[in-house]
Formats: C-alpha cells, sequence, structure tokens
C-alpha cells in the first residue's frame, strides 16, 4: 500500500510537471505563435521558425531545467522564490532567438535569408542537449578528455541529432542547408551564436541575462539597457559594448553568477553524484546513450530515478541519501580543510565574461580599461580554474576518495 502511494505521488509529479512553469509566456495566433520575454513581446510567423518550434524535439526542452539536479535538488540557491518560475532548455532557446530577432531587425549587412538561418540556428543550438544539463558531459567524455576544457557532448553530436531527427528535412523543405545552422569552418556566421566560454555570443548573453534575472541579480530595466546597448561588427564576428557601465554591470552579473551557480562547491558536487549514477545505470544496462542524449527528458529521468532505481540499486540509494542532505541543507563538505585532512581539489569551468567594449576605433576586453574588474575577474577566474581545497563531512561519502572532482 505505501509504496503504491508512493507510486502515485510520483506519478502526479510527473503529470504536473511534464511542462516545468515556463519563464516564457506563449500564445499561439492564427498565423504562428506568440511569446511574451523578458526582451519584449514578439510575434513569430515564419513557416520555418513556427515549424521547427512545434517540433517534438524542441517541445521536449519544455521538461529539460537549464540548470539539470539544481532544479530537483537545491533551487533555493538559484531562483528567488517569489519568481515561481523554472528555466529551461525551451525558454533558453526561444529566448536565444527572440534576441537575434531583435538585434537583426535594422541590419542590411545581413540579407534575410542570413536573418532566418541565425534564428534557426539559435533556436537549435541546445535541441541536441542530454539529460540533466551537462552531467552528461561527466558521463560521456572519454577519460582522456578534460570536461572543463573540451566542448559539450550535445555540440559534437548536434548534427546527426538534426539529422536523425528529421529536423534536416524541415531545413530541406525551407532551403535552408544544415550547414548553415551548425558551426562549420564555412559558417562563419555561427559566431554569432555561440563561442567558447568568456566570449560574448548570442548564447552566453541570454544565459546570463535570464539567470541574473532569476535570481535578482539584474533587474528587467537594466537588462532591457545591456541588450539595447549590445552590438556586433561582423567583419571581425565580435559582440561589444558602448557603454563602460554597463558592460561593467554585465560582467559582474557574469562573475556573481559564477559564485552563485556554476562555479560555485556545490554544483560541482551535484553533477558528479548524478554522474556516477548515469554511470552505473549504462554499466547496468538500464540506460543508454540513446536514453541519457535525447530518449529521456529530465523530469522523466527524475521520477523513474525515485520510484524505481533507488529501490533497485542500493548504490545509486547511497548517492541519493547525500543529495538528499544537500536538499536539506545539510552540510556535506567543510572548505579549506586543515592539511592533515583528507583533501580533494574542486575545478570547475569558468563561466565568467569580461565584456569587449568599443573605444573610439578600438575593440577592448574591459579588463583593459577598468582595474578594479580586472582584479576581480582574473581573481575569480584564478580561483575556480585552479581549485579550492575542501574534504567531506562523511568518509562514505561517494566522491571522498576522487582527488579532483571536475565540473563541467
Amino acid at each position: 500500500m505505501k509504496k503504491l502511494l508512493y507510486s502515485l505521488i510520483f506519478l502526479i509529479f510527473l503529470s504536473t510537471s511534464s511542462n516545468l512553469k515556463s519563464m516564457l509566456f506563449e500564445t499561439p495566433t492564427e498565423n504562428g505563435i506568440i511569446f511574451k520575454t523578458i526582451y519584449g513581446r514578439y510575434e513569430i510567423t515564419e513557416p520555418l521558425l513556427v515549424e521547427l518550434i512545434n517540433h517534438q524535439a524542441i517541445r521536449r526542452l519544455k521538461a529539460m531545467p537549464q540548470g539539470g539536479p539544481s532544479h530537483f535538488v537545491v533551487p533555493f540557491i538559484i531562483y528567488r522564490a517569489e519568481t515561481r518560475n523554472s528555466y529551461t532548455r525551451f525558454d533558453h532557446s526561444i529566448n536565444c532567438m527572440i534576441l537575434v530577432r531583435k538585434k537583426l531587425r535594422n541590419r542590411n549587412d545581413f540579407t534575410e535569408k542570413e536573418k532566418l538561418e541565425l534564428q534557426a540556428a539559435a533556436l537549435l543550438h541546445d535541441v541536441s542537449h542530454g539529460m540533466l544539463s551537462h552531467v552528461i558531459d561527466l558521463v560521456m567524455l572519454q577519460e582522456e578528455e578534460n570536461p572543463v576544457i573540451e566542448k559539450a557532448y550535445q555540440d559534437k553530436i548536434l548534427d546527426r541529432f538534426l539529422v536523425e531527427h528529421g529536423i534536416v528535412d524541415i531545413l530541406n523543405k525551407y532551403n535552408i542547408n544544415l550547414d548553415m545552422v551548425i558551426p562549420t569552418p564555412s559558417n562563419v556566421n555561427y559566431n554569432f551564436i555561440k563561442r567558447r566560454s568568456g566570449i560574448l555570443c548570442i548564447d552566453s548573453i541570454e544565459y546570463t541575462l535570464s539567470e541574473c534575472f532569476l535570481t535578482g541579480i539584474l533587474k528587467k530595466g537594466l537588462i532591457k539597457s545591456i541588450v539595447n546597448n549590445l552590438n556586433y561588427n561582423k567583419e571581425n564576428n565580435l559582440w561589444y559594448f558602448t557603454d563602460a557601465h554597463l558592460a561593467e554591470k554585465f560582467g559582474s552579473a557574469s562573475i556573481n553568477l559564477v559564485n552563485l551557480n556554476s562555479g560555485s562547491l556545490w554544483n560541482v558536487i551535484l553533477y558528479n553524484l548524478f554522474a556516477l549514477i548515469i554511470k552505473k545505470l549504462i554499466e547496468e544496462n538500464v540506460l543508454t546513450e540513446s536514453d541519457i542524449s535525447y530518449e529521456k527528458t529530465d523530469i522523466q529521468f527524475w521520477v523513474d530515478l525515485n520510484r524505481e532505481y533507488r529501490d533497485r540499486f542500493p548504490y545509486i540509494n547511497h548517492i541519493m541519501n547525500f543529495a538528499d542532505k544537500m536538499k536539506r541543507r545539510e552540510k556535506t563538505f567543510t572548505k579549506n580543510p586543515q592539511e592533515r585532512m583528507i583533501i580533494n581539489i574542486i575545478k570547475a569551468k569558468f563561466r565568467a565574461t569580461d565584456p569587449c567594449i568599443k573605444i573610439g576605433d578600438e575593440y577592448l576586453n574591459f579588463s583593459e580599461i577598468s582595474g578594479p574588474f580586472k582584479s576581480k575577474f582574473e581573481r575569480k577566474k584564478e580561483c575556480i580554474t585552479n581549485g579550492r581545497k575542501i574534504s567531506f563531512v562523511d568518509k562514505d561519502h561517494p566522491l571522498a576518495n576522487m582527488e579532483i572532482i571536475s565540473g563541467c
């Protein structure tokens, strides 16, 4: 009876959470879709974009929280309770498309076809994202690869994903070449959408602004000013600011976001715990590469994890007990331990941005014109990338024997 009740609770959770409460407001119209976002209200009517937005592969992203396991375990750290919103990969993808639309609207150096291609590229850049955000990077990258440096797994499989899921057929229908919506040597325009960490691009601009809004780091009015001030130099493939105050606000916000989320100790620990769970399920032939790459959503996995996998595998239950402690805000590790204790070094990917700013005819990093910002940026980068010492409170912690724990 107890097990039946437990299953019922999780079925209710699944039915109410399969589409997480979005930070977007979406309204279908006769000719398309209206989206109300933090960047404004936009109606999408282009047949290509409407068809892509309604594709099941894009819709799947509604059940994929941007923060992965953080959404289920430590949401109190990330988003203000009063927002009562989730930030999903769907939200991020739509917002990226809308930012492209907004910034290219009055540009004459892009053709109408290029504008459409870039909106499609922005919409599709995360469509191949696997379960639990970047946890999959810790699972799927080869041991000799460094998840802190190597590009994300979903980027490696993007072109294959678009073919296997029929998205390439939609692109062909509207005379859009696949190479124009994925990163290839011939597609220099893709730099507009995505660059390596630390360089301004639509991807990093959008997730920084959205997450800073939901965490309360930036207000909506300031976000509007930042977006309006951002420009793109097509010849040099550079996003840049012209207002030093806004460049500083964006750069500092990205550092604050690293402190709160991607570079935090709890985030790296949490991602590695769930990587161990997924690896175990692959070893047991319960999950396949296709499951974690695109067949399962985060919501489906979370329900299965708590309804089935914890009972079947004691090792997974052991790992989840430590995730539960984090959820209850219990102390699981100690920072800056004494040398006599067992020491783990935590390293993470540094996702903060040193914004480009145009002064006269020169394009400079903001750190080149601001000593205080340079000091803050370099100090945080050194701290995150060189690693920080911790020790686990419980010697039976699943990560206790890992000397270096890498983030992603």
